[in-house]
């Protein structure tokens, strides 16, 4: 029993060294042609195979085993699943005009062996393969990627079934130690539409909409997106499904609401693979995508890579001035040759996120007093979060006026500063695929509080100066007329409004709309919701229709504002009965809802004590 115990540990010990060695952030694909589809639904879960099988939710503790293994020097693949002898994956997905199957996969074993796997491919009605494979297990130190590929010719648009089954044999019946890794399964898809537009989705992070000349800022803070607005629609009412980043994001790529793909509160939680992702519908229909990211949470370790053939971290930067000309380097390398299939371009740029440090001449562009001494040492590195912490814990006193205007200037010229960069990035793109037509959106995450409501930075309230975001989407080359759209709309619309663009339907229903379908509707209701780590009061959920705003924090405290007479939510309506407002019922369904899925995903006492056993917690 102890050699065994002792064995575990070093296989897991290398399957660390592996990672690490690894764990580099630039992730080309493979090889292969660029009209790869990720099969959906993809679910990161190690098997458990202590006293029979469990299946285990995606957590921390799992990430050696859950993010990256070499194929060579040059690619890597993350698994789809990790299967113990004996035992087998099957998963249902949709998949659209399938060509062929390519999956890769490795074994472990104590010793080098031939081991058996079967793998069963079923569409009900229609067709359906078994085929039988060999597979060398070998130690895990010399692992090495094996790529099979299958015909799916024969199959049609719709579900089918993927089953990978991995057989016991005499040299594993007793071996508990034998894993067969599935990575990265993908789906050719039958040759793509090459009159589709090339997408750009560009997301500069903790950019306010009031700071936007476009949005009435009366400083000339952003006049190449000023410029690109009057060529635009312009959603002047945006809404962040929340004011941090990963559910906002999640919440594009979803169309989903955080409270339903659970991503409302944890910093380095992944991806919920139940659902089909904006990224999967383009890949689906033949577009070549790259994502490029410098946000130090939107990265492959919590899984934003799935989808992309090309996705890169490389630049994942915090606190730095040269995070925006990085990214735009790392986009200029990336970009595919002009007139092969069309791409979709995922770009989430740091800046204007916290610290407030603009290269020059951007650090003294709005600055009004060069005197800077009376500035405390956060406040001068534009250091926001660390600045309201110190505060909040009464450590420190709240920013002064003077300092709150250093900060405000120096947010501005981050700004700028990626004004500059995204006039840059268009002007490289017209100029590279000329002819070619383009769909540009740009949208923020989420926007940025200045004490306005005592509170300073994001994810910490959801009043409108965190949630309220900029949104255009232009066609370039571009025309001459603004489409203003006032109605208040979400995040969660990005989804099917550029799908609709395309004459595209998808795959999957969501809460979103297509926004560019025909009249919006002023009575639907658009949520924003957050789960504060930081504060007593954690949960914040809100409620906007026809300019009436509803906040809810936790199970108590609610107020109403209206946004026409009081924009600033200085004066909220007292309430003597909220019950008998719709929208405090409609949160109030909305808190059973979350509520009950938060449970559903709880661990049981027995993995819990499985995981101890495996040492991954204490």
């Amino acid at each position: 029993m102890l050699l065994r115990k002792l064995f575990r540990i070093v296989w897991l010990l290398l399957l660390l060294v592996l990672y690490i060695g690894c764990n580099h952030h630039h992730t080309p694909k493979t090889a292969l042609p660029t009209r790869l589809v990720p099969i959906g639904n993809l679910l990161p879960l190690f098997e458990c195979t202590v006293s029979g099988l469990n299946s285990i939710r995606t957590m921390s503790a799992f990430s050696i085993l859950e993010q990256y293994y070499r194929i060579d020097a040059s690619h890597r693949l993350k698994p789809g699943k990790i299967i113990p002898a004996g035992n087998t994956w099957k998963k249902t997905v949709y998949v659209t005009e399938p060509h062929s199957l390519l999956f890769y996969a490795f074994a472990t074993h104590k010793d080098r062996a031939s081991l058996p796997m079967e793998l069963v491919i079923d569409q009900p009605g229609n067709a359906k393969k078994t085929i039988s494979l060999d597979i060398i297990g070998t130690p895990v130190t010399e692992a090495r990627w094996h790529s099979f590929e299958v015909d799916m010719s024969s199959f049609e648009t719709g579900e089918i079934s993927i089953s990978f089954n991995f057989m016991k044999t005499l040299s594993n019946s007793h071996d508990n130690e034998d894993f067969l890794f599935i990575g990265s399964p993908v789906v050719y898809p039958k040759l793509a539409d090459n009159n589709l537009p090339n997408i750009v989705f560009f997301i500069p992070d903790t950019l306010r909409a009031d700071y936007l000349g476009c949005y009435g800022m009366p400083e000339s803070v952003s006049p190449f997106i000023d410029d690109l607005a009057r060529k635009s629609h312009v959603f002047t009412s945006a809404i962040a499904a929340s004011s941090w980043t990963k559910p906002s994001i999640n919440a594009m790529m979803t169309g989903l609401y955080p409270h339903k793909s659970k991503l409302l509160g944890a910093p380095f939680s992944e991806y919920q693979f139940d659902y089909y992702l904006l990224v999967d519908e383009l890949a689906n229909i033949g577009y070549h995508t790259i994502g490029v990211s410098s946000n130090h949470l939107v990265t492959p370790v919590s899984e934003y890579d799935r989808g992309f053939d090309v996705y890169d971290s490389s630049n994942m930067i915090y606190g730095t001035t040269n995070s925006t000309y990085q990214v735009y380097q790392t986009i200029s390398e990336l970009l595919p040759e002009p007139q092969r299939s069309p791409f979709f371009l995922f770009v989430l740029c740091m800046d204007p996120h916290d610290r407030f440090v603009p290269p020059e001449p951007y650090n003294k562009m709005f600055r009004s007093d060069n005197d800077l001494s009376a500035l405390r040492s956060d406040i001068m590195h534009g250091h926001t979060t660390k600045v309201f912490n110190t505060y909040q814990d009464g450590k420190e006193p709240a920013p002064t006026q003077p300092e709150l205007d250093y900060l405000k200037s120096q947010y501005m010229g981050e700004i700028r500063y990626v004004d500059s960069m995204i006039n840059s990035l268009i002007r490289k793109l017209m100029t590279r695929y000329s002819g070619e037509e383009f769909v540009f959106v740009l949208i923020s995450d989420h926007g940025e509080a200045f004490m306005e409501h005592q509170s300073l930075g994001h994810g910490i309230d959801l009043y409108q100066e965190t949630i309220h975001v900029p949104w255009l989407i232009t066609r370039l080359p571009a025309s001459n007329k603004t489409q203003l759209h006032p109605q208040t709309v979400s995040q969660v619309d990005v989804y099917k409004t550029l799908l609709g663009m395309l004459d595209r339907t998808p795959v999957m229903q969501n809460d979103g709309i297509n926004l560019l379908s025909g009249e919006i509707d002023n009575s639907r209701i658009i949520f924003s919701m957050l789960r504060n780590l930081r504060s007593p009061e954690p949960f914040w959920r809100a409620a906007i229709q026809n300019n009436r705003k509803f906040i809810r924090k936790d199970e108590h405290g609610h107020f109403r504002f209206d946004l026409i007479s009081d924009p600033a939510e200085i004066n909220p309506e007292v309430l003597q009965n909220p019950h008998d407002d719709p929208l405090y019922c409609v949160l109030e369904e909305m808190i059973n809802d979350e509520k009950s899925r938060r449970e559903h995903y709880e661990f049981p006492d027995r993995i819990i004590d499985k995981l101890q056993q495996l040492g991954y917690i204490r």
